[in-house]
Formats: C-alpha cells, sequence, structure tokens
C-alpha cells in the first residue's frame, strides 16, 4: 500500500530500547489496512503480547497470545483458543486499561500477570480469522530489512 491516508494502522521508523538490556525493536515501516489482520510473532520478550494489548485502545480485535489453532487446506483459518494474555508487571503499568483484569495481582512480584480478557474486552475479542500472510520477524546483522519465504517448520517452531 502506497497511501498511508488509508491505513487503520501506518508506523514509520519507530525504535524502541529498554534502558537495560540487549532487546533493541526497530520498525521502518509498517501499515495495516482497514479490515485486514495481522499476526506477530517472534521469540519470548520481544514485545508482542506488549503491542497487541497496546492496540486494544483503538478499533483493533484480538485474538490470541502465545497459543494459537491453525486450519490448513484451501482457505487456512487461524482460531484463538484462550482469552487471556500475560504480561510483566511492568507492562501491566503501561497497560492502565487491562488494571482491572488482572487475576493474580497479589503475586506480581514472583510472576507475569495474567489478564483475562473475556469480560473487559469482550467487543474486541476475535474467534477466527483468515491467514493471508505470517510474518517472522529475525534479527539480523543488516541494516536494511529483507523479505522472504519461510519454510513450514519455521512457522510451527
Amino acid at each position: 500500500m502506497t497511501d498511508t491516508m488509508h491505513a487503520m494502522i501506518a508506523i514509520e521508523n519507530l525504535t524502541f530500547q529498554y534502558r537495560e538490556g540487549d532487546f533493541h525493536l526497530h520498525i521502518p515501516r509498517l501499515e495495516v489496512d482497514t479490515g485486514a489482520k495481522a499476526a506477530l510473532i517472534g521469540p519470548s520478550g520481544s514485545g508482542k503480547t506488549t503491542s497487541v494489548l497496546a492496540c486494544l485502545t483503538s478499533s483493533l480485535g484480538y485474538l490470541g497470545d502465545d497459543t494459537c489453532a491453525v486450519e490448513t487446506g484451501r482457505a487456512p483459518r487461524v482460531f484463538g483458543l484462550y482469552n487471556t494474555a500475560k504480561l510483566t508487571p511492568d507492562c501491566v503499568k503501561r497497560l492502565p486499561h487491562l488494571r482491572e483484569a488482572v487475576s493474580n495481582p497479589g503475586r506480581l512480584d514472583r510472576e507475569k500477570a495474567v489478564v483475562f480478557l473475556g469480560e473487559s474486552q469482550r467487543a474486541r475479542l476475535e474467534r477466527s480469522c483468515p491467514v493471508e500472510a505470517i510474518v517472522l520477524p529475525r534479527v539480523t546483522a543488516r541494516i536494511t530489512p529483507i523479505l522472504g519465504p519461510a519454510s513450514p517448520s519455521a512457522v510451527s517452531a
């Protein structure tokens, strides 16, 4: 898409890095059309859950966190299995719209927050959606991002 005026989400040159640690995220350009679905896949701690849950304040829907089921075939679909998400306590602080949905507030000193979205975010929960593409970000030493095909085994890993 070349006209960002019609995109539901248009991000350019987004950079994020924790004050301490090695995690660094850079998105040179990302656009999601109105009505389109997107999946974020990546290693633990890469910001997937935080990013998606932050979008719940917009008109975007939510399908799942950590585990989804995929129906393969001519018209593949992905299905959300649980209406929950797990967040580090500092991420809960950044997402105040989810504080009431945390089921274990007294144990955040020793475990991730478990957020049940079924009640607080019912209007944003999706049951399923068609699979149009799966994006697998990979950190490399390259400055310029490249796009290429991934093997089926890389998707299921």
